[in-house]
């Protein structure tokens, strides 16, 4: 059928190859380049030309608290950095996805994240980061200007009891920068300031078992797993 697969695997013997054979995290930027994250914490940046890997963030980068926490996540931003997400901590590899920089110049930097459960980050289309705790009601989005989080957080009180929120996804509608999180009792527009709007009361547990994305026509497609 004319449809051919190459293997990648970790090969102590062979420094070319993948750092770790525990794949975490996969992303492709806005130039080609495929970036892997590792469950040891090191970061992996693909050579296609090559047919080889460079280790952009070795495993113990940043000492032993790196080493041991696995890349949990890999998005750019809209200056083409791009953000490595740890458990505790975050590093961005500055200009990452510009096709003009020498990987062995690379930029590292590190930045200070809230100490959550399982943090999850969240790029706009305008470039707007938000980082939230899956399960949890807490938003933080991120300022370039002051590199500072703030946290938001989403209250819903119906009939004067308060909603616990859990939080499974964020995403985007497809005409504008309205911003929706997917929740435990529903869908929830995010209005300015965090004022909370829900769309579709519909209370339900999901824990890990989700999707959810806007369709090109608006539409809130979810799955439930029964």
């Amino acid at each position: 059928d004319g449809i051919s697969f190459e293997i990648f695997r970790h090969d102590a013997e062979d420094s070319a190859s993948l750092s770790d054979g525990h794949i975490q995290s996969m992303y492709e930027d806005s130039n080609g380049k495929i970036w892997i994250g590792t469950l040891s914490g090191g970061l992996d940046l693909y050579d296609h030309t090559l047919g080889k890997f460079y280790h952009i963030l070795p495993k113990d980068y940043g000492g032993t608290n790196a080493k041991s926490s696995p890349v949990l996540q890999l998005i750019e931003d809209k200056q083409k950095n791009i953000w490595v997400l740890y458990k505790n901590s975050i590093r961005i590899i500055l200009n990452g996805a510009a096709d003009c920089v020498y990987i062995q110049k690379y930029t590292i930097k590190e930045l200070e994240i809230p100490q959550l459960n399982f943090p999850v980050l969240f790029t706009t289309r305008s470039g707007g980061i938000y980082f939230f705790n899956f399960l949890h009601s807490e938003i933080y989005s991120y300022s370039y200007l002051s590199s500072q989080w703030t946290l938001d957080t989403i209250n819903i009180t119906s009939n004067g009891n308060h909603k616990v929120i859990k939080i499974y996804n964020l995403f985007q509608d497809v005409h504008s920068e309205g911003l929706y999180a997917f929740t435990n009792i529903g869908i929830i527009r995010l209005c300015s300031s965090f004022e909370s709007e829900v769309l579709l009361k519909y209370e339900v547990n999901l824990e890990y078992q989700f999707q959810s994305f806007i369709d090109q026509e608006n539409q809130i497609w979810f799955k439930e797993a029964r």
